[in-house]
C-alpha cells in the first residue's frame, strides 16, 4: 500500500517531487508484475507526514495487510488513477 499526503512537507515543490517518486514506485511495481490487488496507491486529501495522518488510516492498512476482505478506505474517492 502506497499512500502519499497531499501536503507531505511545507515546501509544495518538495510536495510534488515526493508525489512523483510515490507514483514512480507503484508502476514500478504494476510493471514488474504485482497484481493490481497486491499494491494501492492514494492521495490522502490534506494528509501530512505525520502522526494525525496516519492514526487516520492505521486501522483500514492493518485490515488490507492482514487480508481480512475489505478495505474501508476513508480516502477511496481520491485514489490515484496512475
Amino acid at each position: 500500500m502506497e499512500r502519499i499526503g497531499e501536503q507531505e512537507v511545507d515546501d509544495p515543490a518538495n510536495n510534488r517531487i515526493a508525489r512523483e517518486q510515490a507514483e514512480q514506485v507503484y508502476r514500478t511495481l504494476l510493471e514488474a508484475g504485482v497484481a493490481t490487488s497486491g499494491v494501492r496507491f492514494d492521495i490522502v486529501p490534506g494528509g501530512r507526514h505525520h502522526e494525525t495522518t496516519w492514526q487516520m488510516l492505521f486501522p483500514s492498512a492493518i485490515s488490507w495487510l492482514s487480508g481480512n476482505g475489505g478495505f474501508d478506505d476513508p480516502c477511496s474517492a481520491n485514489r490515484a488513477d496512475t
